[in-house]
């Protein structure tokens, strides 16, 4: 299974510390990452993150494609980096893949061997999380962050090429997607947290974790992937997690014993 990281100028910063956070998890993963943007991202930019990923993923593949000049307005440019990719997949590289947006943050060891093998097992084409009631109460579609056939475009050509105005993820429900999917509880998708941490599509905030009883309250460790986290700051939670847990126990002084009447004969008889 390959990773693709998507990545615009606007997201270097976030891909680099996503996937530097995947290495320390549990260090060279055996997987093939592609990275994928556009021609706006600075080399400088590209080569930090290519070196990164080098250390965390076996193998590192660049693939650059040219800068959107339609309407700037969401989510064209978004659509347009979605069905260059996918083609650079169908036509060069063959392969089931997930798309692993930059806010997509692994939260355990085993995150993508776990999804690998849900994957391998699970006899549908696309895997992830099936969103409901984004587009009426009733719909269903799934959301980007997600496992895809290798010929994606043979079940749906509304992922490929979606109507005006609406996202990719979104336009896969119009098309074969959903059928062909399974729900998978190993990807997290919360889009808003209400005021109690609850998960809500609509009215609440974009999920960022201020302490750990955040965590605690929205993050489900059965889980391999949580989406959305824009902030990165449950990075930053899971690292404080990580270097608590791998603190070694404090080893208790040896406590001294009683005197015996035995011993206190030998101290008499030593003076």
């Amino acid at each position: 299974m390959i990773l693709v990281v998507p990545f615009c100028i606007k997201d270097c910063r976030s891909a680099l510390k996503n996937i530097e956070w995947s290495y320390e998890l549990e260090g060279q993963l055996p997987n093939t990452v592609l990275l994928s943007y556009d021609t706006d991202v600075p080399d400088e930019l590209v080569e930090q993150i290519t070196q990164v990923a080098r250390k965390a993923f076996a193998k590192v593949i660049q693939f650059r494609y040219g800068e959107w000049r339609g309407k700037p307005n969401w989510p064209n440019p978004q659509n347009y980096a979605f069905q260059c990719l996918c083609w650079e997949i169908i036509n060069k590289h063959k392969e089931e893949f997930l798309f692993w947006e930059p806010d997509a943050i692994p939260i355990r060891k085993g995150w993508i061997a776990d999804i690998e093998h849900s994957y391998a097992s699970c006899g549908k084409p696309f895997l992830g999380h099936i969103v409901h009631g984004v587009i009426h109460s009733t719909s269903m579609h799934l959301n980007g962050v997600a496992v895809y056939p290798p010929d994606l475009h043979v079940y749906s050509t509304h992922i490929m090429l979606p109507p005006d105005g609406v996202a990719w993820d979104v336009a896969g429900a119009f098309g074969g997607v959903v059928p062909n999917a399974r729900h998978t509880p190993l990807i997290m998708n919360v889009w808003e947290i209400d005021q109690d941490g609850n998960s809500v599509t609509s009215g609440g905030v974009v999920p960022t974790f201020p302490d750990q009883a955040t965590v605690d309250k929205v993050v489900d460790f059965n889980a391999a992937l949580f989406h959305r986290c824009k902030d990165m700051s449950l990075i930053d939670r899971l690292r404080e997690r990580k270097a608590i847990a791998s603190k070694p126990e404090p080893v208790a002084a040896p406590s001294k014993q009683p005197a015996t009447k035995k011993r206190n004969r030998r101290r008499k008889a030593s003076k």
